[in-house]
């Protein structure tokens, strides 16, 4: 478990460094190697062997490498062979070592002694899942795309794995050094992109932009005087980090954790997602839980004063001092209400219609999995895309009202279960429980929720897999206390 105080000892300087470099060094040998088969393929292999490797020596080893990769390798698109990406094998890989290493009776007994409270959730999972593969198919979608669809959700197996991982003696300090290497990173490579774009080194349609495009998944917008918008698929992680920080910090007094925490709004300013701003604010309203109010409200007000003033310092930056930024703000922040306000919320709301004639058509049950849809953009082009952009619309117009009430109760449960255990009881305190973290589980899972409105978090291989570490911590704790 994670001791919270003092954070700063816990940080390992050294390792950040090192982990930056990598940051970086990943994606510039996916930019030079991305038009090379071979080379892809070799380096997929390497790190297939590296895991095995580790995995024979000590299977801890081989989970640090895998979240490291989570940290260090953005959308997972860099390297891909046989039209898979790297992150995708090398989950199906520990998945793989993970069960073969026990035996089939060793396998049983480790599955009911654990976990036998979940069968039947599991099983009923299982048959809706089995359900869409087959509704999807009797649709005519593409098997490629009902493959694509239904990969996501086998990594929530990762959930047995992670159990045995988060009951190590340091899994709790290196989970925050992976944190802080998120953050740091994610802030510098924001800085760095901002920069191209900006001083023209990188333009729209070069080759370096359509890397951005097609490995990194990024979303890459010219707003106003020199902003430019800067969205990855990884930031989804963002605001569960943030509440993190925040909560470490209220448990901690820790004044290095507000450096962190600005960094963390600098990747925040250049995204300025509407959604990710109302999830934060709702995740901030849940941390208010068993803080004292003065305590909770400072530390709100210097986390959204620091993100204002870093927006606005990045603004006056690009545009030599002519423009706060007020007017991107203007912009963008209605659109959490007026989705016709912007472009990019125009486009989402012409999703709308076709999304909502399928789910009319089988409302019970759903299309089925590989569901693709048809819609006019704002410039009169027919778009035909996965991307729904609607998370639980995606949810209901794949899978019917029925299992998508079904996983929203998965989710709504382990928040109660979380709230629970962070309950205290006969004379227990909360912060003599290991430090259990369960308020930023909590406040992470809600603002997954929220942000799922307008996106596909849910769904997404980031949000279960963070879904995925969060049950098997919750799990450990209930099995710690009988």
């Amino acid at each position: 478990m994670l001791s919270l105080s003092p954070i700063k000892a816990k940080i390992n300087w050294h390792q950040l460094l090192w982990l930056s470099i990598g940051f970086f060094a990943l994606r510039l040998a996916s930019f030079l190697i991305r038009d090379n088969s071979l080379l892809q393929a070799l380096f997929v292999l390497t790190n297939v062997l590296t895991l095995a490797f580790l995995f024979s020596k000590n299977k801890l080893w081989a989970w640090y490498y895998l979240l490291l990769e989570f940290v260090l390798g953005g959308a997972g698109l860099f390297f891909q062979a046989f039209s898979l990406s790297l992150r995708t094998i090398l989950i199906l890989e520990s998945l793989i070592l993970y069960f073969s290493a026990y035996s089939g009776e060793a396998l049983s007994k480790v599955f009911w002694r654990e976990n036998k409270n979940n069968l039947l959730v599991f099983l009923v999972a299982l048959l809706f899942l089995s359900f869409s593969v087959y509704w999807g198919w009797k649709n005519q979608h593409a098997l490629f795309f009902i493959a694509q669809d239904l990969l996501p959700f086998s990594f929530f197996l990762l959930i047995f794995p992670a159990r045995e991982f988060l009951r190590a003696q340091d899994a709790g300090k290196n989970l925050l050094n992976l944190l802080f290497i998120f953050i740091l990173g994610s802030s510098l490579w924001s800085i760095f992109n901002l920069v191209l774009f900006h001083q023209g080194v990188a333009l729209l349609h070069s080759p370096y932009y359509n890397w951005l495009r097609d490995f990194a998944l990024a979303k890459v917008t010219y707003l106003d005087s020199g902003f430019w918008r800067l969205v990855f698929p990884e930031h989804l992680l963002l605001i569960p980090a943030i509440l993190f920080l925040i909560y470490l910090y209220l448990k901690t007094k820790d004044k290095i954790i507000l450096l962190f925490l600005s960094l963390a709004n600098i990747i925040l300013a250049l995204n300025i997602s509407r959604a990710y701003l109302l999830a934060l604010l709702v995740g901030l309203v849940v941390l208010k839980y068993q803080t004292k109010f003065f305590t909770w409200f400072k530390v709100c007000v210097i986390t959204l004063f620091s993100f204002i003033l870093i927006f606005f310092a990045i603004n006056l930056s690009v545009s030599a001092g002519k423009n706060l930024g007020l007017n991107i703000l203007g912009l963008r922040l209605p659109g959490i209400t007026q989705i016709a306000s912007d472009p990019s919320a125009n486009n989402r709301l012409q999703l709308l219609k076709p999304i909502w004639q399928n789910i009319q058509s089988s409302p019970l049950v759903g299309q089925g999995l590989g569901l693709n849809i048809n819609f006019i953009n704002n410039v009169g082009q027919t778009i035909n895309t996965r991307h729904f952009d609607w998370g639980y619309l995606e949810l209901i117009a794949k899978f019917g009202l029925i299992a998508s009430i079904f996983y929203l109760f998965i989710w709504l449960n382990l928040i109660k279960n979380l709230f629970k255990q962070s309950t205290p009881q006969s004379g227990v305190s909360l912060q003599s429980k290991k430090q259990a973290l369960n308020l930023a589980c909590i406040a992470s899972l809600i603002a997954l929720m929220i942000s799922n409105i307008w996106a596909q978090n849910m769904l997404h291989v980031f949000g279960i897999i963070l879904f995925s570490l969060i049950l098997a911590f919750s799990q450990n704790q209930k099995t710690e206390s009988h």
